[in-house]
């Protein structure tokens, strides 16, 4: 005779009803979230230390190229005065500069000449006539 072919079921199975977990696995799956909760507070703990000494350097490096740029524009400053400076160095050196500068300055006149100061032109007196 022929032996009666295997019924297969369409649904699986259903498990048994679920079952609590045991104590100690309770306790297991406690430690474990603690850990991770501890893990990635620490975590959290080191990226925002590492953001703020990355924020604090930016500010100190923008805070330095100001300062640089400062200091560079005082320097061009201060090697234009020293070039103006030079040349009027040069300048008083020279005897004719000087004689030329002191007459026109303090109305200083050669021998036998008259010094006319034109109203507008000069605040001191309008004739002088010194021999020197």
């Amino acid at each position: 005779m022929q032996q009666p072919a295997k019924i297969h079921q369409l649904r699986p199975q259903q498990p048994a009803a679920p079952t609590k977990p045991s104590l100690a696995a309770q306790r297991a799956h406690r430690v474990h979230r603690r850990r991770l909760v501890l893990l990635l507070a620490t975590f959290a703990l080191v990226v925002a230390v590492g953001v703020g000494a990355f924020i604090h350097t930016q500010r100190a490096i923008a805070h330095s190229r100001t300062t640089v740029a400062s200091a560079q524009h005082t320097l061009k400053k201060t090697k234009a005065t020293k070039a103006a400076l030079k040349i009027q160095i040069n300048q008083l050196n020279d005897e004719d500069y000087l004689m030329k500068l002191v007459r026109e300055k303090y109305l200083v006149s050669k021998k036998g000449e008259t010094v006319f100061a034109l109203p507008g032109l000069a605040a001191s007196p309008t004739t002088t006539s010194t021999d020197k």
